[in-house]
């Protein structure tokens, strides 16, 4: 075992600050040009929501990786982290990059056994992150199949209004597509 490590805590004796920094830099990258720009510039949270989920997400997602923190514990900073791409439609590989990131950014200031037991826990992150992944888009197909649903039975009642309610099947003066539907009940072929 070596000196930063304790019954598998790796301490942490490294500079965070340049850790995250890099990580961060990393990301940002990952946007377009412009929008990287002024995700690194702008530190106002009000004017730049996106930069500062980012930077508080990955300040506690490195905060609890030094302490040794089981994934698990560190899920609600992950899922803040890859909802912001799940959200933007962004496949797994895409959405869940920034994870991996941190292990070129940990390679800046750890080396030998330490960085494997820093990639074994970067590891465990991106379990905990596609579970994540798949619970947002999981939300997101919910949310889509209640409005399909809502659509589809607004359309019913207009249909319900205007057709039904205001013509009789069998009407000829106007066409009526309940006209189709009850022909096609009884078994006849519609027009």
């Amino acid at each position: 075992m070596t000196p930063n490590q304790e019954h598998g805590v790796v301490r942490p004796v490294l500079d965070r600050d340049r850790v995250l920094a890099a990580w961060r830099q990393r990301i940002f990258r990952t946007f377009p040009a412009e929008t990287a720009t002024f995700l690194e510039r702008e530190t106002d949270p009000f004017r730049n929501p996106l930069g500062d989920r980012i930077a508080e997400g990955t300040a506690r997602l490195l905060d609890g990786l030094l302490r040794g923190c089981a994934p698990a514990e560190m899920r609600e900073a992950m899922d803040v982290l890859v909802r912001l791409r799940a959200v933007q439609g962004h496949p797994p590989s895409q959405a869940l990059e920034f994870i991996f990131l941190l292990k070129d950014a940990l390679r800046l200031v750890v080396g030998g056994e330490d960085a494997a037991v820093f990639d074994r826990r970067v590891d465990a992150m991106a379990l905990v992150g596609f579970d994540a992944y798949a619970r947002c888009r999981e939300e997101i197909q919910e949310i889509r199949v209640r409005e399909l649903r809502r659509w589809v039975a607004l359309v019913l009642r207009c249909f319900s209004d205007a057709c039904l309610g205001a013509l009789e099947p069998g009407d000829d003066d106007l066409p009526c597509p309940a006209d189709d539907a009850a022909a096609w009940r009884q078994g006849g072929s519609t027009p």
